[in-house]
């Protein structure tokens, strides 16, 4: 396994290549350099993501194409589909899924999706319902740098600006997985009183807004009466939910507010559900960079001596908005946790991972990081 940056011209991959995952920034020509890589490796599986501002690799955030490229001695088989994003995307993901398994001849250890936004919780539905709840997910969001919908997902030379990319792994040798958000709860707590969709409409019966307002001390004032976007306004101070509990440590997703509108309603990246007991988390810059080696310190909490040969690191777009100055220290920092071995690292707008506690259970997250290591 094996990290290469796309450079036109030079594009060396090496003699073993049996897939390809790429993470890209949108301001790269994605068709030339998906149709150099059909041309001169036709065998090989393609498939990736666009990711907001840059890419996590070894050698820093950076812009371009970038690959984790594995070969047939990797011992890695990963089988990928592309599906457009349609009124039945739930049993077409189901469909689909039966299909990977298929094709990779066993039920797979892990589902690595990648999703355009707004469809995540409907993808992760789709998979448990094939998988039964027993498979892995983790992922990220399509992404691109000003939100305005540059965003796609590709497999081979096609590209999609609104569906979902699932690929399943598996290996002969252990793979692990982890979801964490990062940040602390507060004293504030409140219960969803009135919800739709991703739309928080109030909180212990009062205007979600206000309420919100109130625990920020006054963080998104200026929206309140009119609306407006608070995306960068919010970005410390996510809403969390408590999904489960294992000898007195919470397991907490994560959700992040970004527009509010003129009823005092908040918009989240998230669905949200009448009855949910939510909270107020707080989190800093330096907690976002230590996020970095802590989801590796908790995928890895259980192995023995651990020598990672390769990763895939998902890491929350809004966190890198909000501490672009030390992007370059979270890609130092997962490097060094991860001992050096090859890895890429996706800025998604939207998390996908799956919490092991009680039971087993694949969620939908906002301003998360999430963390594939081979073993």
């Amino acid at each position: 396994m094996r990290w290469v940056e796309y450079k036109k011209g030079e594009l060396d991959l090496g003699d073993d290549v049996a897939w390809v995952l790429a993470y890209t920034t949108v301001d790269v020509d994605l068709e030339e350099a998906l149709t150099d890589l059909a041309a001169n490796y036709p065998a090989a599986t393609v498939f990736g993501t666009t990711s907001f501002q840059g890419v996590f690799t070894p050698a820093g955030f950076r812009k371009g194409f970038h690959m984790l490229v594995g070969g047939v001695g990797d011992s890695i088989v990963m089988k990928a589909v592309l599906l457009p994003a349609g009124e039945d995307l739930k049993r077409e993901v189901a469909a689909a899924c039966k299909s990977l398994k298929g094709r990779l001849g066993k039920r797979p250890d892990v589902i690595l999706m990648h999703a355009t936004p707004g469809i995540e919780e409907d993808v992760v539905e789709g998979i448990d319902a094939s998988f039964g709840g027993d498979v892995a997910v983790y992922g990220g969001s399509a992404a691109d740098d000003t939100i305005s919908g540059e965003w796609l997902v590709f497999s081979g030379t096609e590209r999609l600006a609104a569906g979902v990319l699932l690929v399943a792994i598996a290996s002969n040798e252990p793979i692990y997985g982890d979801f964490v958000g990062g940040y602390l709860p507060t004293r504030h707590r409140g219960t969803v009183t009135a919800a739709v969709g991703r739309r928080l409409m109030t909180i212990d019966g009062q205007p979600a807004a206000q309420v919100y307002n109130r625990w920020t001390q006054g963080a998104i004032a200026d929206a309140l009466d009119g609306g407006g976007s608070v995306l960068s306004a919010t970005s410390m101070h996510p809403i969390g939910r408590v999904v489960d509990r294992v000898m007195g440590i919470s397991f907490w997703l994560l959700s992040h507010p970004h527009q509010i509108n003129p009823d005092g309603s908040v918009d989240l990246f998230t669905d949200v559900a009448v009855g949910d007991d939510i909270a107020l988390m707080r989190g800093s810059a330096q907690a976002l960079v230590n996020r970095a080696e802590q989801v590796v310190t908790s995928c890895l909490k259980s192995v023995s001596n651990p020598t990672p040969k390769g990763s895939i690191l998902i890491y929350c777009g809004g966190c890198v908005g909000a501490i672009m100055d030390q992007v370059q220290e979270v890609a130092a920092v997962y490097a060094a946790a991860t001992q050096g071995a090859p890895f890429i690292g996706a800025a998604t707008f939207g998390e996908q991972g799956c919490f092991v506690g009680t039971s087993k259970q694949n969620r939908h997250g906002n301003l998360m990081s999430s963390v594939v290591i081979f073993g």
